[in-house]
C-alpha cells in the first residue's frame, strides 16, 4: 500500500509538473505571436541577432519582472547552442 501511495504521489506531481510546463509554454507563444505581429522577429538569425544582445536583453527583462520574457530569452539563446553571456563589469568596477 505504502509504494501505491508512493507511486500516486509520483505521477500526480509529475502530471502537475506537465501541465505547467504545458501552461507556460503556451503563454510564451501567445507572447512571441504577438511580438511579431509588432514586428519583432530575427533572433535565430546570429548575423543579425547577437548572443550577447539576447543576453542583455534577458538580464533587461528580469529586472522588468515578465517571467514569459524571461523564459522566451531563455528558449532564444537555448535554441541558437548558446549560453548566457556573462554581464559586463560596470565601469566603477573596472576602474578599480
Amino acid at each position: 500500500m505504502a509504494n501505491q501511495t508512493a507511486e500516486f504521489a509520483a505521477s500526480s506531481a509529475a502530471h502537475f509538473d506537465n501541465q505547467s510546463v504545458a501552461a507556460f509554454s503556451y503563454a510564451m507563444r501567445v507572447k512571441l505571436a504577438v511580438k511579431r505581429l509588432d514586428g519583432r522577429g530575427g533572433w535565430q538569425d546570429k548575423e543579425q541577432c547577437s548572443g550577447e544582445y539576447l543576453s542583455r536583453l534577458l538580464r533587461e527583462h528580469v529586472e522588468k519582472g515578465d517571467p514569459i520574457d524571461v523564459a522566451n530569452f531563455c528558449m532564444m539563446l537555448h535554441q541558437r547552442g548558446e549560453r548566457i553571456s556573462p554581464s559586463p563589469e560596470p565601469i566603477a568596477e573596472a576602474s578599480r
